[in-house]
């Protein structure tokens, strides 16, 4: 089934008719690596309003993770944390978040009259990117053929010498490199949830896979700790031999394993060569 989101709808009409759909959101299958993207961690000076727009628009489940709030969506999490980001994620190596959308028009319609501003649009690609309160920036591009209203597509972010993070990233996780367009890519092709039915087939080209995008920027950026859009996260199945061979490889570890009280999880964190805090879980997925 593919949904087709009328332009003209409310964004509770929207919430009602899709809620079943989203509801079905969870993480992606992990790759022969045993690793998908997990989570991005945002900022947010009022995590229950900032949720609201999710849920209003979208149709998506809010719970509460600890002191935080979890925003699920297939393919990826959004955790929320309570905070006054230092700055947005314009400018920052992690620049923004891209989804796909049955209806990119129908989401732009939307997101305008409740007074959000675009940042970047391109009409021929049926994407506009908007930044939403406290600064984040979240992509939408138009796909034909989903079977739900929304699906996570990549995390973007932005440096010079971007083959070598790249590299970094595909070795660090077991992605496969790929491209899309003018941005080279780490993709995690045993991501079902994101195609809308049945695994991504990169030797067919199918840009839908889930990845990480690194495009070229002129200077360095700021490092994303403490902004908008917070870190990054992934999921795995074993936290502390994948541990080990991130630090095999020399990898940083800011926050070694950890049991997260009360929650069922565990996390640790790494830092990339940028700078940028990587949050690795084990078992966020079952939430």
């Amino acid at each position: 089934m593919a949904f087709r989101i009328g332009a003209a709808w409310a964004p509770m009409a929207l919430a009602s008719t899709l809620w079943a759909s989203a509801l079905n959101a969870q993480l992606a299958p992990q790759n022969e690596a045993g690793v998908s993207i997990g989570a991005v961690h945002l900022i947010v000076l009022d995590p229950d309003s900032f949720g609201r727009i999710w849920t209003e628009v979208f149709g998506l489940e809010v719970s509460s993770l600890g002191a935080a709030r979890l925003v699920k969506l297939p393919g990826i999490y959004l955790v929320l944390h309570r905070g006054e980001p230092v700055g947005g994620s314009d400018g920052s190596t992690v620049d923004h978040e891209g989804f796909l959308v049955p209806d990119h028009e129908a989401v732009r319609a939307t997101l305008l009259a409740r007074g959000y501003p675009i940042t970047l649009e391109n009409a021929a690609n049926r994407q506009v990117t908007f930044e939403f309160p406290g600064g984040a920036k979240f992509e939408f591009s138009g796909v034909d053929g989903l079977d739900a209203p929304i699906v996570h597509h990549h995390v973007h972010m932005f440096l010079p010498e971007r083959e070598d993070l790249r590299t970094w990233y595909a070795d660090a996780f077991g992605g496969l490199t790929s491209a899309r367009g003018q941005f080279i890519s780490v993709i995690f092709p045993a991501a079902g949830p994101t195609t809308g039915g049945g695994a991504c087939r990169e030797e067919a080209g199918d840009f839908r896979c889930p990845r990480i995008d690194f495009a070229n920027a002129q200077e360095p950026r700021a490092p994303n700790s403490g902004r908008a859009i917070d870190r990054i996260g992934f999921e795995v199945g074993g936290l502390d031999a994948f541990l080990g061979r991130l630090r095999a490889r020399g990898v940083t570890v800011e926050v070694p394993p950890e049991d997260v009280p009360g929650l069922g999880f565990r996390r640790a964190v790494v830092v990339d060569p940028l700078g940028t805090r990587i949050e690795i879980t084990q078992g966020l997925s079952v939430r």
